[in-house]
């Protein structure tokens, strides 16, 4: 049996790999080629931070596929773990009455900023 550390394979499930050990930018590269089930999966499996990190790396359809059934208080709550000029950019992605409703949801601190900008 070798010693050298195997690459992650989503596609290998007789390992499944620590997702939430990879760099943000990875992830979000590896849940861009898994299926859109799957992808929902391991995202919503992640910790908050990491989860609010991969939604910052993640653009246009894939992001909208990756939450397309996420609920508007668990969006606005991982909205709380990013900066506002990211938290606009990826509300920006959503359709309308996701974004409304996210928005709606999140804390006034966090709101505020991302109202003005």
């Amino acid at each position: 049996m070798s010693s050298h550390p195997r690459a992650m394979d989503p596609t290998d499930s007789a390992s499944p790999p620590d997702y939430a050990r990879l760099h943000a930018a990875d992830l979000a590269d590896v849940l861009q080629r898994l299926p859109a089930p799957e992808a929902r999966g391991v995202f919503e499996a992640l910790p908050p931070e990491n989860a609010a990190a991969v939604l910052v790396e993640i653009e246009g359809e894939a992001l909208a596929e990756l939450v397309a059934d996420a609920a508007p208080m668990s969006l606005a709550n991982l909205l709380r773990h990013v900066a506002a000029p990211d938290a606009v950019d990826i509300l920006r992605e959503l359709p309308a009455a996701l974004r409304r409703d996210t928005l709606a949801g999140l804390p006034p601190d966090l709101a505020s900023p991302v109202r003005a900008l």
